[in-house]
């Protein structure tokens, strides 16, 4: 924000004049917080401001005010023709947006320049600010009250354009945060307004609060309310169809489906993980909802759990209509039910599908009864594109282990060197130094070093840590495959196999005494297809290992 010129002060005589027309004679500019005052002080800011000529911000004030009316115009488009299911000539592109809206916006700030400006003159005048006011000053007050609102939806919309991928999903009728900061810096706008045309023009109070204040108010809060009403009453219609023929795509790290492009998509619970809860919104009054369970409760438990939590904390009367199974993958169980929620007949299908190793997945499609045959081909669509597997991996895809020029830990108890683009990770909150740390390389591949006590046999230790991992979801094929002195004197080292969401892993766990009832243990854990790739990484660290009462075999220069 820059000062103004000494010399941006209208001409005195003019000043004279408009005080005889009933406009109040304004004090030097001071334009260093003149955005402040007007937000803040706009009767401060109309006394020493409105009467300085800066075209180039009246300028910008309209083109802003146009470019609220053309985004404005090009949402109402959009939604008509959706809604009605005619195919629209503008694209549902950011880039075209903002080329047309900045374009149109310019046209559109100069007709209200022109048209808003004489209509603000009109109210002035009607409002006993004198009949023969200065077009130019009036446009002025116009305009610089404008940009109280201006300002927040050039911010929302750029705020927008970085969080939808196309304009159209701000459009669905979700009030966010800066949509209530737009209608609130809206309205007072209005306020702004009143009292500008207070300051400079002299308006009368009670006409000027209604032509400036009550009327643009009603007209904003009663379209609001009304809006509200017609969603709650059901009398808004069914909303546009799901638009599947040009479908968005959803990639998280082990779910992936494609859903309509007029519907919107939600990840950005703050409770919860997207990779575990998903949320797309309908056009019409419903939602996809897909979230991941762990339970040891068998599928057909869950399904009874989850049906009866909505039937006592959402729904009243909630009927089964007809069951199904294998909808979205084989063996899950499912059921089309009926109910009311606020009076109003919804359609809830809630399907259970296992996904292995005491993970589930639970999928509700939920639309109001009257609007289902608008939404179900959405439905379809996520149905037929879902997949819940590990996204299709390509071995070799990250950087290769980099060994020519290794990092190096060197602590007080263990030194070892490791690939330079692998990263390395303390267990900062053990007792004691050292005892853990995880090796982690740019592929689905990790090392794990730890030293315990312990009063087992390398034989049985190697067997608990699998159990572990099998706790958390792997599948093992069978028993490891045990060897004797294979990197270290006196260790046990074991072989497994296992998958984890339909990915094959392969294990390799090397367990050495290190003296006093001590053990290393070293777990080299990587993905079947990337275990070629990677293992020179691996091969580096152990070949270099160094720790107090580790004596090396021959056997380590054969890994």
């Amino acid at each position: 924000m820059s000062t103004f010129p000494n010399g941006d002060e209208t001409d005195p005589r003019n000043f004279e004049e408009e005080l005889a027309l009933g406009a109040r004679q304004p004090r030097r500019v001071e334009g260093r917080w003149w955005l402040f005052d007007l937000y803040v002080r706009p009767t401060t800011f109309f006394r020493t401001f409105a009467n300085a000529t800066w075209p180039a911000l009246t300028v910008l004030c309209a083109w802003l005010l146009g470019i609220r009316i053309a985004a404005d115009r090009i949402a109402t488009y959009q939604m008509r023709t959706s809604g009605s299911g005619q195919h629209s000539i503008i694209p549902d592109d950011w880039t075209f947006y903002w080329i047309f809206v900045v374009a149109v916006g310019a046209m559109s700030g100069a007709l209200y320049y022109v048209i808003g400006g004489w209509w603000y003159r009109v109210r002035v005048r009607w409002s006993g600010g004198g009949s023969d006011t200065d077009p130019k000053l009036v446009r002025r007050v116009y305009l610089y009250a404008s940009l109280v609102a201006s300002i927040p939806f050039l911010i929302s919309e750029i705020s927008n354009t970085l969080t939808y991928q196309r304009p159209s999903q701000t459009w669905l009728g979700v009030f966010d945060v800066w949509m209530w900061v737009f209608i609130a810096s809206l309205l007072w706008s209005y306020v702004v307004s009143y009292r500008g045309v207070r300051e400079v023009f002299g308006v009368r109070r009670v006409p000027g609060m209604i032509w400036f204040v009550a009327l643009p108010s009603a007209l904003i809060v009663g379209g609001f309310v009304l809006g509200v009403v017609l969603a709650l009453t059901g009398l808004t219609g069914t909303g546009a169809p799901a638009d599947t023929t040009a479908p968005l795509v959803h990639r998280g790290s082990t779910t992936t489906f494609s859903y309509p492009g007029n519907w919107l998509l939600r990840i950005d619970e703050p409770d919860f993980d997207p990779d575990w809860y998903v949320l797309v919104e309908t056009q019409q009054d419903g939602f996809f909802e897909l979230s991941r369970l762990e339970s040891d409760l068998s599928e057909v438990e869950l399904f009874n759990n989850a049906l009866s939590d909505y039937s006592t904390r959402v729904f009243k009367d909630l009927q089964v209509v007809s069951r199904h199974r294998d909808r979205y993958g084989k063996g899950d169980v499912g059921a089309l039910c009926r109910g009311k929620i606020s009076g109003m007949d919804y359609d809830l299908r809630l399907t259970i599908l296992w996904i292995g190793a005491a993970q589930y997945v639970q999928l509700v499609e939920l639309c109001r009864s009257d609007q289902s045959a608008y939404a179900q081909s959405g439905f379809d669509l996520i149905q037929q594109s879902l997949k819940l597997e590990a996204i299709a991996y390509v071995p070799g895809s990250g950087a290769p282990p980099n060994v020519s020029k290794p990092k190096s830990f060197r602590g007080d108890m263990i030194r070892f060197d490791y690939p330079a683009n692998w990263e390395l990770e303390l267990d900062e909150m053990s007792f004691e130094p050292e005892s853990s740390m995880m090796i982690q390389a740019p592929q689905d591949a990790v090392l794990i070093l730890s030293k315990y006590q312990s009063i087992n046999t390398p034989e049985e230790e190697i067997q608990n840590t699998l159990d572990t991992y099998t706790s958390n979801g792997f599948v093992f094929a069978g028993e490891p495959s045990l060897v004797q002195d294979r990197t270290w004197k006196d260790s046990t080292t074991g072989e497994a196999t296992a998958t984890l969401v339909g990915v094959e892993y392969v294990f390799r766990i090397t367990v050495a005494p290190v003296g006093g009832g001590a053990f290393l243990e070293c777990v080299e854990l990587c993905r079947a297809d990337e275990r070629e790739f990677i293992e020179s990484g691996f091969e580096l660290m152990l070949a270099t290992l160094e720790m107090e009462s580790l004596e090396r075999t021959g056997a380590a220069a054969t890994r």
